[in-house]
């Protein structure tokens, strides 16, 4: 151990310094040892004794080289012992910290589910009196209970306009709920995209109107289709015009221009607009949820800070990319570009004649309002309902436009009362005691009497 270098020994017995040997170790007449230094220290001997003949320089050789490598194996032994003693408690952390991920996830995925649930609920509550709010307004605001004065046509107006304005709200929060939940499914369908467009302009005329906003429409391809949602495609526009709005000062210009890249395969969906504009700052928040880019702008501009979410959701829904440019000066402001795919129409499709429709939104028309005499002999509806409150708003409604109604208070009175009334139309709750909507809806389907009657449901 002391002098750190190879021994060789061919006459044990009279070697000098030897010092013996343990109690029953064998004779030794004979002896080579190979000590392995590491870095100064010796941390292992190898030994043999006893052969034949003597020892030579290249037994000494030999026995130094099969000390270096015994050595060498027995550290890889003991890297790959350590190796799978780490590895066995780093599979043991990796399986526990997946437990607790899991765990995590599963807990997450339950709080989602039961925010999810409670917003359905919670919307559906909100509605229930909102509805019943909106409805008595928009009788007082036709006064089919008298005459109102100037005052009180006011105050309704009031009640009516924050009534929609709570409705959109809600709308807004449980269309978010339903996309974050993977629930909102994208029905698709041939779209004439004329349509879809003329729609959503009248849904923000009045607005334009009042605030003194010219609207232009631009398409020059009126026969142009897509594949779409037609229902959540306008969501998208109206969101999108509807800002362009109120987001432009008085006598200011929106624009919305529909254009079509057949190379690309793509249709464009373009709304800009001459208002404020977005500063550059605030371009990568505008689709985030409940983002107003500005306090003061969102005191005088209100809204949920919802719309470009849900409006970005829905655009992917439809495979397709929103983009949005703006150089955050009053005056040049800002441009939303919805790029959807297209495919060419089948010959079947093409050459269809549409009658033209006006491109500048002040000449487009509302449906007309309801006669002030109803008339008497409109028919009979069948109301299925089991709130009081929506039962008598509506029912008085349709009762002072010219309608008899008769009441069902859940699916199986709506199935019962049916058979014999035989009624016009059936306006259907979906969620009641007893017998919910849709499954009445199917019954009522099944049987002869009632399988071509209009059911519009509701909740």
């Amino acid at each position: 151990m002391r002098i750190k270098r190879p021994i060789r020994l061919n006459n044990y017995v009279s070697a000098e310094g030897r010092r013996g040997l343990p109690p029953g170790h064998a004779p030794i007449s004979r002896l080579m040892t190979a000590p392995i230094v590491r870095s100064g220290q010796t941390v292992a001997i190898l030994g043999v004794g006893n052969k034949a003949a003597d020892y030579t320089e290249q037994d000494l050789e030999f026995l130094v080289h099969i000390a270096t490598s015994a050595w060498d194996i027995i550290l890889r032994k003991q890297a790959q012992d350590d190796l799978h003693t780490e590895r066995a408690a780093l599979a043991q952390r990796v399986e526990e910290r997946t437990a607790d991920l899991s765990l995590t996830n599963v807990q997450l995925e339950h709080a989602l589910r039961v925010k999810n649930e409670f917003l359905a609920n919670m919307s559906h509550e909100l509605r229930t009196p909102l509805n019943a709010i909106l409805a008595l307004s928009e009788t007082l605001r036709e006064q089919l209970r008298g005459p109102l004065n100037e005052h009180q046509q006011k105050a309704v107006r009031i009640i009516e306009e924050s009534g929609h304005h709570l409705l959109a709200l809600i709308n807004d929060i449980l269309d978010l709920s339903k996309l974050e939940a993977g629930k909102l499914e994208i029905m698709s369908q041939p779209v004439l995209l004329v349509d879809v467009c003329e729609s959503s302009l009248v849904f923000v005329k009045q607005l334009a109107l009042k605030k003194n906003v010219t609207v232009t429409y631009h398409q020059e391809d009126r026969n142009l289709r897509i594949e779409a949602d037609p229902r959540r495609l306008k969501q998208i526009l109206v969101n999108l015009l509807n800002n362009a709005v109120k987001f432009t000062p008085s006598s200011g210009n929106v624009w919305l221009d529909v254009t079509l890249d057949r190379a690309r395969q793509v249709v464009s969906l373009i709304v800009s607009d001459d208002g404020i504009g977005i500063a550059a700052a605030d371009l990568p928040r505008i689709f985030q949820p409940f983002t107003q880019l500005d306090s003061g702008l969102a005191r005088q501009y209100e809204g949920s800070g919802l719309g470009l979410v849900i409006v970005s959701r829905l655009v992917e829904l439809h495979n397709g990319s929103i983009q949005v440019t703006s150089d955050g000066v009053p005056g040049k402001g800002s441009k939303f570009i919805v790029a959807l795919p297209w495919a060419e129409a089948p010959p079947a499709a093409k050459g269809i004649d549409l009658t033209e429709s006006p491109s500048h939104l002040a000449t487009a028309t509302l449906p007309p309002p309801l006669p002030e005499t109803p008339d008497a002999n409109r028919g009979v509806i069948l109301l299925v309902e089991d709130n009081e409150v929506n039962i008598q708003v509506m029912a008085e409604y349709l009762h002072d436009i010219g309608f008899r109604i008769e009441i069902a208070r859940n699916g199986q009175e709506a199935i019962d009362t049916a058979a014999w009334l035989k009624p016009d139309l059936i306006l259907m709750d979906i969620q009641m005691p007893v017998l919910d909507g849709l499954t009445a809806t199917r019954r009522l389907r099944n049987k002869p009497d009632t399988a071509k009657t209009p059911i519009i449901a509701f909740t």
